[in-house]
């Protein structure tokens, strides 16, 4: 049976390589539950230079209460990073952020591009991967994001750099409308790959928009661009980005 042990010296923790950073929403439940039903928690469990690697969060929680944390110290196994996202994996979910910062932590620099990006710009990881038209999170095979193995190089990092301040000024012009963001962001990125003027696009939402007018399709979003932004154009001035949608796959796909 392994030895339980008991401190309230918390400084003799360390923060294991590769962890997900702290949830303060996973830490108050945490201590919301301690506080109504006692000591609840299983001890944490630590490598022998005591690096946390399973529980990081109850011991957050506790350090937090002033009471003691038991813990045991894992002989004879050695802990990787991919070992510490399984075992936290079963307790509470990573999210696709998690997974971002754990490999950034560990080295890998794809992971260290798009986290700085998605800080930077405020967006999830799936909105940067877009704007450098790279395989979004939800990948398979070689490309599965959650095994670390996306690619995302200097080329692709530049690239986001240019089409992300445009995304954002179009997601701000259209935040007033309800619908489906997917679809939004989706059309969004369609306008930006098409090359349509964005500035001239918000013009018209700013002067023509109706903010009632939702958006649950990508198609419906282009159709709304299309009537706002040739409103009062001559002909040749029009755009036609709903003719350029049907001729992808994409709307095949989805509309066959």
């Amino acid at each position: 049976m392994k030895r339980i042990n008991e401190t309230t010296d918390y400084t003799i923790f360390k923060v294991f390589e590769g962890q997900r950073n702290i949830s303060e929403a996973h830490v108050r439940e945490l201590m919301n539950e301690i506080q109504e039903k006692g000591y609840i928690c299983a001890p944490i469990r630590v490598t022998p230079d005591m690096e946390v690697f399973d529980g990081q969060h109850t011991l957050e929680a506790l350090k937090r209460l002033n009471m003691p944390v038991e813990y045991i110290i894992e002989t004879g196994v050695r802990i990787t990073p991919e070992i510490v996202r399984t075992l936290n994996n079963r307790q509470k979910k990573w999210t696709v952020r998690d997974y971002t910062t754990s490999f950034a932590k560990t080295g890998n620099d794809a992971y260290k591009l798009i986290l700085e990006l998605a800080e930077r710009y405020k967006v999830n990881e799936t909105i940067v991967l877009r704007s450098a038209n790279r395989q979004q999170t939800n990948g398979s095979g070689s490309y599965n994001y959650k095994d670390g193995k996306i690619e995302f190089n200097a080329r692709d990092y530049m690239k986001a750099t240019k089409r992300l301040p445009i995304y954002k000024r179009m997601k701000e012009a259209f935040s007033k409308h309800r619908g489906v963001s997917t679809s939004v962001n989706a059309g969004i990125f369609f306008l930006i790959d098409q090359e349509y003027d964005i500035d001239k696009i918000i013009l018209a939402e700013d002067t023509y928009g109706n903010t009632k007018v939702r958006f649950d399709t990508m198609l419906s979003f282009l159709e709304y661009i299309e009537e706002t932004y040739n409103r009062k154009k001559p002909a040749q001035k029009r755009i036609y980005p709903t003719e350029e949608f049907k001729k992808t796959s994409a709307y095949k796909v989805a509309y066959r």
